[in-house]
């Protein structure tokens, strides 16, 4: 696998850091010394299951680096123990565990924050993917000071002071199969003097759909989702009737729900939005995106309109999680470009095929879509309708709708 210095990883959230007891450095000695702890004290309290995955939860790691090589540090102290450098042409990055080195987190939106690296563990995990099945192996994770943590990629080859496992990642997880939850049942190992990386895109399990039963406004008038055919006429916000050019469905059994709490569907009550919106209980998938209109979205976004997830609105009355006795059949709609379109009088989106969505389909929903829209297999990224909110700043929203009473459409 080529190896790269940037690249995805998965952040699981900020949690309580488990790099508790630093390292110290003496710049004044002759020659300066330092006593390095490479211990991740606290690691034991990241065990546990991390279902709430998006994808917005896959970011992209970039290191700082100079001109012509990479420096290594250590974490801890505030000056800089050792200088190393890595020849450019490897293409390698290393961090080292008792001083600061910063690294750069992309989130999709294109937001740029820059961490202090603090801590590195490895542990035995369980990772479950879309169709059902899990797999074992050793998972490795990182902290930056605050306790923003991330799953990371390991290269193959085995070292023996900074960790590199000898089994690829790509074994545990297989780029067709997109990822659901990950477990961390145990440490494996809590001391390291630093991290190698490699190259590696996660796939995260993802629907953007609308529950079997939703009502859409259609030149016919309103017409269940799953009657609707293409080449159908429905109404949109900004450019009239438009033709339906794809329609799909994931079925998700209750089994699937359970051992994956992400995929839940999203219930909105009737009027939770706003007065008649929806008209009657709207239920989506928990990425679907709703129209969120208000001069709080102004205020925050330089854009009256934006599209915020469904999940991100939990915080507000009326919008809750269930859990089907039944199981779920979620419907894609799609059309020449991305639109709002009325499901049961609320203003939504379409599907957008995005990278991400497109994952998150099976082989032959993502064959189908590559014949009606080649320009997708180049991995083209669609113009939205409207401003995409991630995550956090989707849940900042709905907050301060909830704290002014303020309704969103």
């Amino acid at each position: 696998m080529a190896r790269s210095d940037t690249f995805n990883v998965i952040y699981l959230g900020k949690h309580d850091v488990i790099d508790t007891f630093e390292g110290y450095y003496y710049p004044n000695a002759n020659p300066p010394q330092a006593d390095p702890n490479y211990k991740a004290e606290q690691a034991s309290k990241l065990i546990g299951e991390y279902n709430d995955l998006t994808p917005e939860s896959v970011v992209t790691f970039s290191p700082d680096r100079g001109a012509n090589s990479y420096n290594t540090y250590h974490d801890g102290t505030t000056s800089q123990y050792a200088n190393k450098t890595y020849d450019q042409a490897e293409v390698m990055s290393q961090l080292v565990y008792t001083q600061p080195n910063s690294f750069k987190i992309t989130t999709q939106d294109g937001t740029s924050t820059n961490h202090i690296f603090d801590a590195v563990a490895l542990y035995n995990g369980e990772v479950t993917f879309d169709d059902g099945t899990k797999r074992t192996g050793e998972i490795a994770i990182i902290q930056d000071k605050v306790g923003n943590t991330y799953m990371v990629p390991v290269t193959p080859e085995p070292h023996t002071d900074y960790y590199r496992p000898n089994i690829p990642m790509s074994s545990m997880f297989p780029a067709d199969k997109p990822i659901q939850g990950i477990k961390l049942t145990s440490v494996a190992q809590d001391t390291f003097r630093g991290y190698y990386f490699a190259n590696e895109n996660y796939n995260v399990r993802t629907v953007r759909c609308f529950a079997a039963g939703t009502l859409i406004a259609t030149d016919r008038g309103l017409r269940p989702v799953e009657q609707l055919c293409e080449g159908e006429m429905v109404k949109t916000r900004d450019n009239g009737s438009q033709p339906v050019r794809w329609i799909g469905c994931s079925r998700v059994d209750a089994g699937a729900l359970s051992d994956t709490p992400s995929l839940l569907p999203i219930r909105i009550l009737k009027g939770a939005l706003g007065k008649g919106a929806p008209n009657r209980d709207l239920v989506v998938s928990p990425q679907h995106r709703v129209l969120v209109r208000s001069r709080i979205a102004q205020r925050m976004f330089g854009t009256d309109e934006v599209l915020v997830a469904a999940k991100h609105l939990l915080s507000l009355d009326g919008v809750e999680v269930e859990q089907p006795a039944d199981g779920v059949a979620y419907y894609h709609i799609m059309f020449d470009r991305h639109e709002i379109i009325y499901s049961n009088g609320l203003e939504t989106e379409s599907l957008y095929a995005g990278e991400e969505a497109i994952r998150g389909m099976d082989d032959a929903a993502r064959e189908e879509l590559f014949t009606l829209f080649p320009e997708l297999r180049e991995e083209q990224q669609p113009e939205a309708a409207r401003v995409l909110t991630n995550g956090r700043r989707g849940r900042q929203l709905a907050m301060r709708h909830a704290q002014n009473a303020t309704p969103l459409q």
